[in-house]
């Protein structure tokens, strides 16, 4: 772990002089990607207060770039948000959970398919995660089918994913693949809703 902890103090060095020189959206999101990454290997290690120090990092670095890309109007603003809304999902998750063991209802089962989306987003992962997490929303449709609840998810979902859809084509390392499942996901949340 020593090794890997000084790779990424290396790393995060090098990225920081660089995004001191000339902050961009990309450099700033490198950061908090790194800082992220220091926070994963110190939560392995067992330093709750190192992980939570190199969390905040990480939040400080997205919070900077999330400012420069609404600034400048960039597509790719949901990269940087959702990695913030990725680095506070553990705590959202534990909320999650507490409530669906001691007062479940139907909003916070559809906030564990939800946040587990925000991370497929955030890693542009949701080509690979689209058939188990459809699968989860379709088990809670067969629980709750209120079109009224789902009309809630349906526009939340539309107001991630069709950005991210729409900007899918214009970042380096996505596919057409990220494009369609998001459309996918959003077709079978607007059928729910009704």
């Amino acid at each position: 772990m020593d090794r890997a902890r000084d790779d990424i103090d290396a790393a995060l060095r090098g990225l920081q002089a660089i995004a001191g020189l000339q902050p961009t959206l990309e450099r700033d999101s490198l950061c908090g990607s790194a800082w992220k990454r220091l926070a994963m290997l110190e939560r392995k290690a067992g330093d709750a207060a190192a992980e939570r120090a190199a969390l905040q990092q990480a939040t400080d670095a997205y919070t900077r770039a999330e400012a420069q890309a609404r600034a400048s109007e960039d597509a790719n603003l949901f990269y940087p948000a959702l990695n913030f809304v990725a680095d506070s999902s553990a705590g959202v998750r534990r909320s999650l959970l507490h409530k669906s063991q001691f007062d479940p209802d139907f909003w916070c089962y559809a906030g564990l398919v939800e946040l587990d989306v925000y991370e497929a987003l955030a890693a542009r992962k949701l080509g690979d995660r689209l058939t188990p997490l459809a699968a989860r929303y379709a088990a809670l449709r067969g629980r709750v089918s209120a079109s009224t609840m789902w009309g809630s998810v349906a526009d939340q979902a539309d107001f991630l994913l069709v950005p991210y859809a729409a900007a899918t084509s214009a970042i380096s390392g996505t596919s057409a693949t990220e494009r369609a499942a998001a459309l996918s996901l959003l077709k079978t949340l607007r059928g729910y809703a009704g």
